[in-house]
C-alpha cells in the first residue's frame, strides 16, 4: 500500500502531475516536498521551469534560481 504523505510519494506525485500538465498541482507537490525539509536541486529546477514556462512568472523563476544558487553555488545544471 502506498502511503500518501511520505516524501517520495509527494515528490513522485508532483512529477506525474507535471507530466500530465497539471501544473498547479505539481507546484503544490514540489512545495510540499520542500516544506518537509528536502531541498533537492532537481526540485528547484522543476519549480523554476514551472514558474517560467507554465505560470509565466519570470520574477518567481528568478527568485527560485537565486535560492538554489545559494544552496548549490557550484552546480552547473542551474
Amino acid at each position: 500500500q502506498i502511503a500518501p504523505q511520505t516524501p517520495l510519494t509527494i515528490l513522485y506525485t508532483a512529477i506525474i502531475d507535471q507530466q500530465r500538465e497539471q501544473y498547479e498541482q505539481a507546484w503544490h507537490g514540489y512545495e510540499q516536498y520542500q516544506a518537509l525539509g528536502y531541498q533537492d536541486i532537481a526540485v528547484y529546477r522543476a519549480l523554476a521551469n514551472l514558474a517560467m514556462h507554465h505560470l509565466k512568472d519570470t520574477n518567481k523563476a528568478q527568485t527560485i534560481l537565486e535560492a538554489a544558487l545559494q544552496k548549490y553555488p557550484w552546480d552547473i545544471n542551474l
